[in-house]
């Protein structure tokens, strides 16, 4: 595991129902304090922006706000290859792995750990990141609520 061969430390932000599961994995592999549980945090960014690496190996996700927020603070990505992920990143800007494929977290593979080297590199997303800023998400709803309405205004209901 990385935790074991570097001189790494793994924190875990959110709160679930594989919680206890985790706990019981990281007594099982003697990660106490490598390996910390934070719960829910309010403001991941601070932690994020002086991260070495996030990892998310989701199987499914719609926008992935945390990919977003992680691309927004320049943090290096191992990401799950599955269509959202690609939709906002190219092969280069973060290393894709299958999502059943665990192993990256037991021995990282080269190409893993250069991601680290990348910060600082100007990554961009495919996508324009500005675009999901609270402001134009806010103006997009408020778009498609005029939209609806004036739609029923003109059906007389």
């Amino acid at each position: 595991m990385v935790l074991i061969h570097h001189d790494a430390v793994l924190l875990l932000c959110g709160e679930g129902e594989l919680r206890s599961q985790i706990e019981d994995l990281i007594c099982a592999e003697k990660l106490t304090g490598r390996a910390i549980l934070l719960g829910y945090v309010h403001d991941v960014w601070g932690l994020m922006k002086r991260a070495d690496l996030f990892i998310s190996l989701s199987h499914y996700e719609g926008l992935p706000n945390a990919i977003l927020e992680a691309i927004a603070c320049d943090c290096p990505l191992i990401l799950s290859d599955i269509s959202s992920h690609r939709a906002l990143l190219n092969e280069g800007e973060a290393v894709f792995v299958d999502p059943g494929q665990t192993s990256v977290l037991r021995r990282p593979s080269p190409s893993a750990l250069k991601i680290r080297r990348k910060r600082g590199k100007g990554r961009k997303a495919k996508a324009d990141i500005s675009t999901f800023s609270t402001e134009n998400v806010t103006d997009q709803y408020q778009r498609i609520y005029i939209q609806i309405l004036s739609a029923k205004d003109l059906k007389g209901h």
